[in-house]
């Protein structure tokens, strides 16, 4: 008995300089592991200090599981002379599995590269009972996480449609400012007869649309400075309505329905002027600008309320 007992008191330092100072475990978190649904493995590791511990980047591999995202910070709490370390992983399944897997973790010790063997502990991920019975849950990939609109995101996205604003507004301020318009120091007569003559000296019209616009906007702007007629906004027709309300312009009605119309055909519909055309256009034009309605004078209109 003496012989035990000495035995056992000297081999006493062997075993304890032969237990491993360093030790982990591993295992999954979640209380129910779903196929489909992101299932967190931890793994802890108990350490001297002085041992420095290289934790995988990625999700150490597990037959049948998919890595989910990226690993969880490691986390260090000290116990003793230990440091314990705690890191977890995602994962995701899309079939039933029921393993015990082992991990390797790489550390150093005394500059020595060395790998502690973890041994998982058992799990099981099940597929979702519907109406008890056991229906394969059909496998959807992960789905990728939806990153909500932060402020930078809103003041970038007001700053967008500020430009856009200001694009819009500044194409309507060119457009304004090339538009054809009577000046307001010029008299409408002799500046429209002074359009009208420039084109006159290019027929004839190399482009023909263009000079079709210019032709008629020339003659809506004179109609509406001195024939009180909103032309330039007005279709044909609205502005040939608009002069039968007038008895003083009756007469232009069909010279001014005549180069408007064909105006329209030419700029709308594509069609194409000759040079008679060309030229009876521009004596319209000057007729209409030139015309002088007949304004009654007191005595004409106390002859008709006579008759």
């Amino acid at each position: 008995m003496k012989k035990v007992i000495v035995f056992f008191f000297c081999c006493l330092p062997l075993f304890v300089w032969a237990k491993d100072d360093i030790s982990g475990h591993a295992k999954f978190l979640n209380p129910e592991l779903i196929i489909g649904e992101k299932i967190f493995l931890e793994v802890e590791i108990k350490a001297p200090k002085s041992y420095i511990i290289h934790f995988p980047t990625e999700a150490p591999k597990i037959e049948q599981l998919q890595m989910f995202g990226e690993p969880e910070p490691t986390t260090q709490t000290t116990q003793a002379k230990d440091y314990i370390y705690k890191k977890r992983y995602a994962y995701i399944a899309f079939d039933k599995v029921t393993a015990q897997p082992q991990i390797t973790i790489p550390y150093t010790q005394n500059d020595k590269e060395k790998q502690l063997e973890i041994q998982v502990d058992a799990f099981q991920v099940k597929r979702i009972a519907v109406d008890s019975l056991d229906t394969v849950r059909t496998p959807y990939p992960p789905m990728e996480f939806q990153k909500k609109m932060g402020w930078k995101e809103l003041v970038l996205g007001l700053l967008f449609i500020l430009a856009l604003i200001l694009v819009y507004l500044f194409i309507q301020w060119r457009k304004g400012k090339n538009s054809l318009q009577i000046p307001p120091e010029e008299e409408p007569r002799p500046w429209a007869l002074k359009q009208i003559d420039t084109l006159n000296n290019q027929i004839p019209f190399t482009y023909q649309k263009e000079a079709w616009i210019l032709l008629t906007d020339v003659v809506r702007l004179y109609i509406q400075k001195t024939w009180n007629i909103q032309a330039p906004y007005q279709s044909t027709g609205e502005t040939l309505f608009e002069l039968s309300k007038k008895e003083r312009y009756h007469e232009m009605i069909d010279k001014v329905s005549e180069i408007l119309s064909l105006g329209d055909e030419i700029k709308f519909a594509g069609a194409d002027s000759n040079l008679e055309q060309q030229k009876n256009a521009i004596r319209i034009a000057n007729d209409i600008i030139n015309f002088e309605p007949h304004i009654p004078t007191i005595d004409e209109k106390e002859e008709v309320k006579d008759v």
